[in-house]
């Protein structure tokens, strides 16, 4: 049984102020303290009654003379457990003992001290500590009551990295996982169901529920595959001609449809309203349907982007009610999230007449002070370098103001400020804490936006960190109090044997070849992938590379990919069309790499997504010969190699072995760069439903069943993530990897089947 037990607290006793004054007493700098040394197979209740022998500092032995006493040990690590279920300490591991001793605070004895924030506290820098002979690390501890952490390793065992006693977390097991994505839908199949190939042609609403039969029917494609309620996503806009008087019950006919949870009409942008409903109850009812059944401050709008959620959809009524509709708005800030337009005459011409014959229903006077937090009103979404902030809204129609300067942050206490998101895994010295029990390779995660690791951050706090943390008393004494428990945990951490926190990750082995910093993460992961054959790349990575040594790490890539071997003949890679002497280039790599996953393609499941080639963008493409342009516009598009800047590639540049070992390893997850259509309506049970929503793009912006998205590189450490782009904004933000599937040449295997 394994028992992790982190444990920081300090006690900090309130002693009289005379016994802190006293100046003349003798000051302790250093101790020198001797225990029962732990054993194998102690149980953890003797492991914390481990006697004190001595206590040696400049005025002799103070525990022989009772000055100072032993008051507490703890113990963190990982520990077995004995017949009566009692936790151990095992043979071989290692483990810290966390060390509190007592001063007699009556005595002629104290250590050096300072106040912090009002209290006296143990100077650390004053104070040295030795158990055992062991150097240990003094913590911030009230003066007459020092507390040390000191490692023991346990006598026995095997030596060397211990071993793990569950093995489904380790990198080799979950490297298939962070590769794979949900079955391929071919692109035949993928354009049959994409709901803006087809849409329907305009739909008129002359009864109640009239349209229910048909929103239900399935859609049979070519490859015989049934999607359930298809026309839903098919629909985008609707006459409604039926009244919501009396005589229909008050219905207002598909106002709970647009504007309440759950409906999959998610294209339905155009809803034009005849003369026969009642325009003004018409949206009463539905910015009424907008409303969350459980908040009265929520909307649904807070939370989705599809149909009339944003100022996209848009709502047609009689010229005639337009003023009616404008005082009934007034009276409510916080709609409409969506466009009224005013038609004139008969609603059937004037539809087939089209948006350009409407006007647009807007107040006078805009009064910029309504927050309306839709998708489209949002200025800019939070990083660690600029705060959310959304764009206010007229109070009576809507209108979005779009003004810089005018923005607010969010609802009372519930702002989103700049912040340090720490999920992404990059493997660099920056992040690296050291090499624990088992004998992996720790880490710390890093920020998803600038890439600095947590360590680097809590090397360099800001009085503004301290704010955010909500953590009193002054910034010094923050700053040294967050180092403090930083370090004490990648102490713990290195004691076990599995990972013991989700903000840090592990990989099996680190790379000491010379290599550049911005190498380092790509380096460490080909040697983990195993894309490395050191005899044949010597241990400096920042040389060129030879053509034998790409050779090398594209055959291995081949292995690493297929799990079968294959020659540099049989991949192509000795085709007399590509360079046979001279320097290997960046374009040269490309064909390597192109020709490679070309390889793999045709001798795999795996398969890559089609692209437009983005190379005219670039002012030196012309540098790029016949044979490398379409290796270039594939390396470019699903982005295994970087543009050299915003507007060059430097076809030319000789290639270096970090280059092609992080381009390499790039390709091992480059399957997952490309077009995705989001799952079809109830294949996915929690896509967007009462049990869960995966739909989102950010938590108010959102897409619909057979959606398309292209998706960007994948982040390490993010694997079910992937990268896109907001639409409204245009920023940065991530997708639910397991409501989309990627779009391929092929159909995949377990395509739509449960």
């Amino acid at each position: 049984m394994k028992q992790l037990f982190l444990t920081f607290a300090v006690a900090l006793l309130l002693l009289p102020a005379t016994l802190w004054a006293d100046t003349a007493k003798k000051k302790i700098k250093s101790v020198e303290i001797t225990i029962d040394a732990p054993t194998p197979g102690m149980d953890l209740e003797n492991a914390e009654k481990l006697a004190l022998k001595a206590v040696n500092t400049a005025y002799g032995d103070l525990f022989k003379s009772g000055v100072i006493t032993m008051r507490d040990i703890s113990w963190d690590g990982e520990f077995g457990e004995n017949e009566e279920g009692y936790p151990t300490l095992k043979a071989g591991y290692p483990y810290i003992a966390t060390i509190e001793i007592m001063i007699d605070p009556d005595g002629d004895y104290q250590t050096e001290w300072v106040k912090i924030d009002g209290s006296d506290m143990l100077s650390t820098e004053n104070f040295k500590a030795t158990v055992n002979g062991i150097p240990a690390r003094v913590l911030r501890s009230a003066p007459y009551f020092p507390t040390m952490q000191v490692k023991f390793t346990i006598p026995g065992g095997k030596g060397g990295p211990l071993e793990k006693d569950d093995h489904s977390s380790d990198y080799d097991v979950l490297k298939k996982e962070y590769r794979s994505t949900l079955p391929y839908i071919s692109r035949k199949e993928a354009d049959e169901v994409y709901p803006h190939y087809h849409p329907l042609d305009v739909l008129v609403i002359d009864k109640i529920d009239m349209l229910y039969e048909f929103m239900h029917e399935k859609y049979i494609s070519s490859s015989g595959h049934a999607y359930k309620n298809h026309n839903t996503l098919l629909m985008t806009k609707i006459i409604i001609d039926v009244s919501n008087g009396s005589e229909n019950y008050n219905i207002s006919e598909f106002a709970e449809t647009l504007g309440g949870p759950y409906f999959t009409t998610f294209n339905l942008k155009e809803v034009w309203l005849s003369p026969k409903v009642d325009a003004v109850k018409y949206v009463r009812d539905l910015n009424k349907a907008t409303v969350e059944r459980l908040s009265r401050w929520g909307r649904h709008y807070m939370e989705q982007s599809t149909k009339l959620y944003t100022a996209k959809g848009t709502l047609f009524i009689p010229e005639n009610a337009g003023k009616a509709v404008l005082d009934c708005l007034a009276l409510d800030a916080t709609e409409p999230t969506y466009t009224i337009r005013t038609y004139r005459g008969d609603v059937f011409e004037a539809q087939k007449a089209g948006v350009a014959a409407t006007k647009l229903l807007t107040c006078t006077k805009h009064v910029f002070t309504a927050k309306i937090e839709a998708a489209d009103r949002v200025c800019q979404y939070n990083t660690c370098k600029q705060p959310f902030k959304w764009y206010y809204s007229c109070k009576v129609c809507g209108k979005c103001e779009y003004n810089k300067a005018h923005t607010f942050s969010a609802r009372p206490g519930a702002e989103v400020l700049e912040w340090h998101d720490m999920n992404e895994d990059i493997a660099n010295d920056q992040a690296y804490i050291g090499v624990n029990a088992a004998g992996e390779h720790i880490y710390w995660k890093s920020c998803i936006y600038c890439g600095i690791s947590h360590s680097y951050h809590m090397r360099h706090l800001t009085p503004r960190d301290q704010k955010m943390m909500g953590m009193e008393g002054s910034f010094e004494d923050f700053k040294v109090s967050m180092l403090e428990n930083m370090k004490s945990i990648e102490d713990m951490c290195l004691l076990e044997t599995e990972l013991p926190s989700d903000e840090m990750f592990i990989l099996p082995r680190k790379s000491e070849a010379k290599m550049s910093v911005w190498a380092q993460d790509g380096v460490n992961r080909a040697l983990c992938d195993n894309l490395i054959d050191d005899a044949v790349l010597g241990n400096d990575y920042t040389k060129p590379v030879t053509r034998e040594q790409l050779r090398s790490i594209m055959t291995l890539l081949v292995k690493e990919m297929s799990g079968k071997d294959a020659s540099a003949g049989a991949i192509g890679l000795d085709d007399a069309a590509l360079p046979q002497s001279g320097s290997v280039t960046r374009q040269e790599l490309a064909a390597y790499i192109h020709r490679t996953l070309l390889y793999l393609e045709q001798n795999s499941e795996l398969a890559y997504s089609e692209y437009e080639s983005r190379l005219p963008k670039y002012t030196d493409h012309a540098q790029i010969k016949e044979w490398a342009k379409e290796p270039m516009a594939f390396c470019n598009a699903l982005e295994v190699i970087d543009p050299k800047t915003a507007t060059t590639l430097a076809p030319n540049e000789v290639c270096t072995i970090e280059l092609a070992l992080t381009t390499a390893e790039r390709a091992t997850m480059a399957h997952r760069t490309g077009w995705y259509q989001a799952v079809s309506t109830g294949e996915l049970e929690d896509f967007y439903s009462p049990i869960g929503e995966r739909n989102h793009y950010t938590f108010v912006s959102t897409f619909g069943n057979c959606d398309r998205i292209w998706a960007s590189r994948v982040k390490n450490g993010m694997y079910n993530s992937l990268p896109t782009i907001e639409p409204f904004t245009g920023s940065r933000c991530f997708v639910d990897a397991k409501a989309l599937h990627p779009i391929r040449a092929k159909m995949g295997k377990g395509y739509m089947m449960k």
